[in-house]
């Protein structure tokens, strides 16, 4: 096999060289950030005349833009859907099951979109139902994409229940007839969702606001407070467990309004678990929530290093 010599290194770069090198990268880096920045606004602003009734209706007016009708009509369902689900959140559409075997069998489609912290929108929940077979004025519950957590089957029996399906005499049904409520089973349903985002972003908020990192239970060495984690402890985020540096450890519970509902911190005194009500009611004094939580435990971090000096 025939030997190849390497090339000859080449020379090193003067300082000069270099810092003008430098001054590239940093031109070419600054252009592609405008670059981006560009696009991005160009985007804003074709979605923005789009949606303009003034522009629709000149380009309607024009000669040789029919192609372009299409764009404008979806452009305009588009916004007016987005518009929808910012002001309420829940949007019911007529679905039919893809299944083989069902027939093309009509659904009733139900979506939930539920704001999130920082202004962006979570996965989509979906609730489908059917018609009873023994009624076609009522609903029954076909399928659904809700957290486990969410008693979708309670709130089904209480605001969709279903009339005697034949094993009952007309005499046993008279007076126990109970109407069907979809509406009040929904706004169940997404008072549930909304609370569970809720308590989750107000448990990251607060993690933040006692110097705590996203991503694990280290403690800020400038912290106001001896707080060294701070977790949720349920699927729904509705329990909280938060530990101090002393070795007190305490839980939570919180409601759909942020309120804390209940709390129970133990603290060891001569070798024995006991409750500490000193925390205890400083957490739940008047107008207990996690807004005011990281606030409450900081004073009573300074009141209790006072005391100890």
């Amino acid at each position: 096999m025939a030997l190849v010599a390497s090339p000859p290194p080449e020379d090193a770069l003067t300082e000069t060289q270099q810092a003008r090198l430098d001054d590239l990268d940093r031109e070419i880096e600054a252009a592609r950030s405008a670059l981006a920045n560009l696009d991005q606004r160009n985007d804003v602003l074709a979605a923005s005349l789009l949606a303009s009734d003034q522009i629709q209706q000149q380009l309607r007016q024009e000669q040789g833009f029919a192609d372009h009708i299409e764009l404008l009509d979806n452009r305009l369902q588009h916004c007016q859907t987005n518009i929808h689900r910012l002001a309420y959140g829940v949007t019911t559409f007529p679905f039919v099951d893809p299944a083989p075997d069902t027939s093309n069998r009509p659904l009733l489609g139900i979506r939930f979109d539920i704001h999130r912290r920082g202004g962006f929108y979570g996965p989509a929940y979906y609730i489908f139902c059917k018609r009873s077979a023994h009624d076609a004025q009522e609903l029954t519950l076909f399928k659904h994409t809700l957290p486990a957590f969410i008693p979708v089957d309670r709130y089904r029996e209480r605001f969709l229940p279903l009339a005697d399906e034949g094993y009952g005499s007309e005499d046993s049904l008279q007076g126990t007839t109970t109407r069907q409520d979809v509406e009040a089973f929904v706004g169940r349903v997404r008072s549930d969702l909304v609370g569970w985002h809720l308590r989750q972003d107000a448990i990251a908020a607060t993690r933040e606001k006692l110097g705590l990192d996203a991503d694990s239970a280290t403690r800020d060495d400038n912290a106001t407070h001896d707080i060294v984690s701070f977790e949720s402890e349920s699927p729904d985020a509705s329990y909280i467990r938060l530990t101090w540096l002393d070795g007190r450890f305490g839980r939570l519970r919180l409601g759909n309004s942020l309120h804390i509902e209940k709390a129970v911190v133990f603290a060891e005194v001569n070798g024995q678990q006991q409750r500490d009500d000193e925390t205890e009611t400083a957490i739940m004094a008047q107008n207990a929530t996690l807004a005011t939580l990281a606030g409450r435990l900081q004073l009573l971090y300074r009141r209790r290093e006072l005391r100890d000096t």
